[in-house]
């Protein structure tokens, strides 16, 4: 069984608070339609609340936006099974993967979804560790905040999507760093510079896990 590629909250939220949501939505098209768990529909608003953003009410409506094009993902019996394994391993590892990226990680594996982006960059390397055990089918799936962030770049313009980005410098300190939120002086070229340097500090913790191709068809 082969579904469309699934995000993680952390992904829905900052895409969202960023005004990214389409252009986050175009990049996966080729790869199928896009889910997240139900729970991240259900709790979502909530958690956006949370954020720092200068536009609350921008942020909600993307969101709304966002959530709307995203399919339902329920893990069943086997992945929720495997799910509460995979966090009962990493509570015993001492390794920082909670429930509803556990359960991404399981439905990933079993279903063959060709892609999981995942903002939690300490689950991605933990779940390197615990993939070597349990040998889940994972291997050039998972994808970075930062290398959905590319794409976007990529298939857009890198000012577009640092004026952006920097309308909600709050949301994430690594974009900030980034795109030099507040710097007059700036060249389109650092973000490309700046993002893969965090990639590769990703990659080195994740190994074969993170995909390693462009997401762009």
């Amino acid at each position: 069984m082969s579904e469309g590629p699934c995000l993680d909250t952390d992904i829905v939220l900052k895409c969202a608070a960023w005004n990214l949501e389409g252009e986050l939505l175009e990049i996966l098209s080729p790869n199928g339609k896009p889910a997240t768990l139900g729970l991240v529909h259900l709790i979502a608003a909530k958690q956006m609340s949370r954020l720092r953003l200068n536009d609350r009410e921008a942020g909600g409506r993307n969101l709304d936006i966002l959530l709307s094009q995203l399919e339902y993902l329920e893990p069943d019996q086997q992945e929720a099974e495997l799910a509460a394994e995979i966090v009962e391993v990493a509570q015993v590892r001492n390794l920082p993967i909670d429930p509803g990226e556990a359960q991404l990680f399981a439905i990933a594996s079993n279903r063959c979804i060709p892609l999981l982006l995942t903002g939690d960059k300490r689950a991605i390397r933990a779940m390197s560790e615990i993939n070597e055990d349990q040998g889940l089918a994972l291997k050039d799936r998972l994808v970075c905040l930062e290398q959905a962030i590319r794409a976007i770049a990529a298939a857009t313009q890198p000012l577009t999507v640092r004026d952006k980005i920097c309308a909600e410098p709050e949301v994430d300190g690594a974009m900030r760093l980034v795109c030099s939120c507040g710097r007059q002086d700036w060249d389109p070229g650092q973000l490309d510079e700046g993002l893969e340097s965090f990639i590769a500090e990703i990659r080195r913790g994740a190994g074969p896990l993170l995909h390693g191709g462009s997401l762009l068809a």
